[in-house]
C-alpha cells in the first residue's frame, strides 16, 4: 500500500465519522434543544468553512505534492466561469443540507443517511450515461465503469 492510499483512507474514514456524528448532532439538536433549521444549516456552512481554512493548510504542509494552494488560488482568481460554477455548487448545496435537516428533523436521521446514500448512487447512475470528458483525456466510460 503505497503512501497515497494510506492517505486516502484515512481521509475516507474521518469524513465517514464525521457525517455520522454530523447526523447525530443534528437530530439531538433539532429534537432535544429544537433549534431552528436555518440556523443549524448555517452552522454546519461555517464548520465546513472553518475546517477547510484549517485542513487545507495542514495537509498542504504534511503533503505538499497533493494540494498547491498558491496554484489554485491563482486559478481561482482569474477564472470567473469557474468562480461562478462554485457559487451555484454552494447555493444548490445550502438548498440541499436546508432540505436535509428538515427531513431530519420531521422524520430522522436515519431516513437522512439513506437518501444520502441514494444521491450518491444517482450521481453514479447518471455518470453511468454521460461522456467521461476528464477520464484519461476524454472518451467514454469503459465496460467495467459499472462496478
Amino acid at each position: 500500500m503505497t503512501n497515497t492510499n494510506l492517505i486516502g483512507l484515512v481521509f475516507s474514514n474521518l469524513s465517514v465519522l464525521l457525517f455520522a456524528g454530523l447526523i447525530i448532532a443534528e437530530e439531538v439538536c433539532l429534537k432535544v434543544y429544537q433549534l431552528d433549521s436555518t440556523l443549524i444549516a448555517g452552522s454546519e456552512g461555517w464548520l465546513a468553512f472553518m475546517m477547510s481554512l484549517v485542513c487545507i493548510p495542514v495537509v498542504n504542509h504534511c503533503w505538499a505534492q497533493l494540494v498547491d494552494v498558491g496554484q489554485l488560488w491563482l486559478f481561482v482568481s482569474n477564472n470567473s466561469t469557474f468562480r461562478f460554477t462554485c457559487l451555484c455548487l454552494l447555493l444548490s448545496d445550502m438548498v440541499y443540507t436546508l432540505m436535509c435537516i428538515l427531513v431530519t428533523k420531521n422524520l430522522n436521521g436515519l431516513t437522512r443517511a439513506i437518501i444520502y446514500q441514494l444521491r450518491i448512487v444517482g450521481v453514479w447512475i447518471v455518470t453511468l450515461f454521460l461522456d467521461n470528458p476528464i477520464y484519461l483525456g476524454g472518451g467514454k466510460w469503459e465496460v467495467f465503469s459499472f462496478i
